[in-house]
């Protein structure tokens, strides 16, 4: 977990140095072409991934997993507010919580959104 953990994290930071000086339009031009490639996906359709293949259905909820994380990490670290509608945030804690179960640590995550017990300072769910 740990390894996976550092290759994600060094990952996120060659590919946030490709945006270069105005992240916001590389990043405007990416939801452009994602767009157009949704648009030609069925949800059965496979995509690649380093986990191996998942359904287009399964892999859309991850994918909003982290443009939530990231994206509320850019505005934390801009100091700017930001908002994600409901169904958005809905999905990205209930996948959040399902990982947790799937990590074995669903007990903690339940006792501490049920404000029973703080979460430890190290825990994530990625």
């Amino acid at each position: 977990m740990a390894a996976a953990r550092k290759a994600s994290t060094d990952d996120a930071r060659a590919t946030g140095a490709t945006l270069g000086d105005e992240p916001a339009t590389a990043v405007s031009g990416y939801i452009g072409r994602a767009t157009a490639a949704l648009a030609g996906a069925a949800d059965d359709d496979l995509v690649a991934t380093p986990a191996g293949g998942m359904r287009v259905a399964d892999w859309l909820p991850t994918r909003t997993f982290e443009l939530v994380v990231h994206a509320s990490d850019a505005a934390v670290a801009a100091g700017l507010p930001i908002g994600f509608d409901h169904e958005t945030l809905a999905s990205t804690a209930a996948l959040a919580a399902r990982v947790a179960v799937a990590v074995g640590q669903g007990v903690p995550t339940i006792r501490a959104l049920t404000g029973r017990a703080a979460l430890p300072t190290d825990f994530s769910v990625v």
